[in-house]
């Protein structure tokens, strides 16, 4: 498996380190490499191929940048669990599921799947009332399934295709 490690300083790549990397055996905790040295790739990446890798074991990874870098910087960090599983049981996931109707609002509301009906229009024919839906999925567009949210649009008119606000508003 290869390591890959991009180090900066103060934002900016930098070229010429001679980093070190430490990777624990998550099961018991131990060193199976210790403070070895990475390639420089360029563009501030440096690498290491870890040949002892091990798909059923979960690893942690520390690369250090060395010394001469501010402790913000010097560091990076990663592991290798199964990120699958541990999306699944993560409270990232979590967090996910339970703000999934704010997301889907979210896509609705960027133009996917809605529908505008019961438009009213002033007598230069300018929109001034509507309402506006976003649907879960583009099969349900336009009927009473799977509504994620419902809109009241209202706009003030000032003269024939012209208006002054707009306003929508979640009922």
């Amino acid at each position: 498996m290869k390591i890959l490690a991009f180090f900066t300083n103060g934002g900016l790549p930098l070229t010429g380190l001679s980093p070190t990397i430490r990777i624990r055996d998550l099961a018991d905790n131990s060193l199976v490499v210790t403070d070895l040295s990475m390639t420089e790739v360029g563009d501030g990446y440096y690498k290491y191929n870890f040949s002892a890798y091990d798909l059923d074991k979960d690893y942690s990874i520390r690369c250090d940048g060395g010394d001469t870098l501010p402790n913000s910087d010097r560091y990076t960090y990663a592991g290798n669990e199964n990120y699958l599983d541990d999306i699944e049981n993560s409270s990232l996931s979590t967090q996910i599921t339970a703000n999934q109707a704010d997301l889907k609002k979210v896509l609705g509301l960027v133009h996917q799947n809605l529908y505008i009906d019961e438009t009213l229009f002033d007598k230069e024919r300018n929109l001034y009332s509507a309402r506006l839906r976003i649907y879960e999925n583009s099969a349900s567009v336009g009927t009473a399934s799977d509504v994620l949210a419902t809109y009241e649009i209202t706009a003030v008119t000032t003269g024939a295709g012209k208006f002054s606000s707009w306003k929508q508003v979640e009922v």
